[in-house]
């Protein structure tokens, strides 16, 4: 079996732009499972999937094998319910210094989550 230490998981149109930012987010509190940012953070707890780290080392059961376990839940809900449920070790890191996605830009992480390719590419 293959060991990671980190494992970071995005989307499509989440594209890594200054990996000094997220190198320096994996030193971030070694000891939690998961580090994650919220998607809304003056509505809800919820987990962003946009972007998050897990770290297989700090909890080695596959939360993910029984999704959908609610068809009704969105992805977010879900990754917010397996956290808290099953009392897994995780920590809220800071994507945006006003905690908002909109405008788009490049985030605290240093990740731009972006739909148009030109703006991506003007920034590489």
């Amino acid at each position: 079996m293959l060991k990671y230490d980190n494992v970071i998981h995005s989307h499509p149109d989440v594209f890594p732009i200054d990996e000094t930012k997220i190198l320096a987010l994996l030193n971030h509190e070694p000891d939690k499972a998961f580090l994650v940012s919220h998607v809304f953070p003056s509505i809800s707890e919820w987990m962003s999937t946009d972007l998050f780290v897990y770290r297989p080392q700090n909890y080695r059961e596959n939360i993910f094998k029984n999704w959908p376990l609610n068809i009704n839940l969105i992805c977010e809900g879900f990754l917010y319910s397996q956290i808290i449920n099953k009392n897994i070790s995780y920590s809220y890191i800071k994507r945006y210094d006003n905690d908002n996605w909109d405008p788009r830009r490049p985030c605290m992480w240093g990740f731009y989550h972006e739909h148009d390719l030109d703006k991506v590419e003007a920034l590489l």
